[in-house]
């Protein structure tokens, strides 16, 4: 009897979850002018991918705004998502306008044009984390989380 070892989806687990498709919502009369809603906490990177293609695609008329109401999330997405802004021929602005927290707050503020609500808040934290294994590299990684 032959058994097949997959992983089981498990809706709770953002990790383990079925990627969903982040709703990019474009004005039907503007060519490539993009509003995106950070409005639950960051998740893996595979959430991200249309909205990081599209960053990354954009030329110099094209315009995104990403809107911020989010506690945070995880680093990996968070840092793929600041180098697509920061490195994209397109016009990205950010607007918070609730909260935004620890990695939404990172994403807010290095955006290259930020727009915060008169009610926005934000809140940002130094990184918490973890390592494990042989001492060397535990040090090793240590020393690079610092930089």
């Amino acid at each position: 009897m032959k058994t097949e070892n997959k992983r089981k989806l498990d809706e709770s687990d953002p990790d383990t979850a079925e990627p969903y498709n982040l709703t990019m919502f474009n004005d039907p009369f503007k060519v490539n002018d993009v509003d995106v809603y950070l409005d639950e906490p960051i998740g893996p990177p595979v959430k991200y991918r249309q909205m990081l293609h599209f960053i990354r695609s954009m030329e110099k008329h094209d315009q995104m705004r990403i809107w911020i109401n989010c506690e945070g999330g995880r680093m990996d997405s968070m840092l793929d998502i600041i180098d697509a802004i920061q490195n994209t021929q397109g016009d990205v602005t950010v607007i918070v306008t609730g909260m935004a927290a620890s990695a939404a707050s990172i994403i807010a503020l290095t955006a290259p044009k930020l727009v915060v609500g008169d009610r926005a808040t934000m809140m940002l934290h130094n990184a918490s984390g973890g390592a494990g294994g042989k001492i060397g590299e535990v040090v090793s990684n240590i020393e690079f989380s610092r930089k």
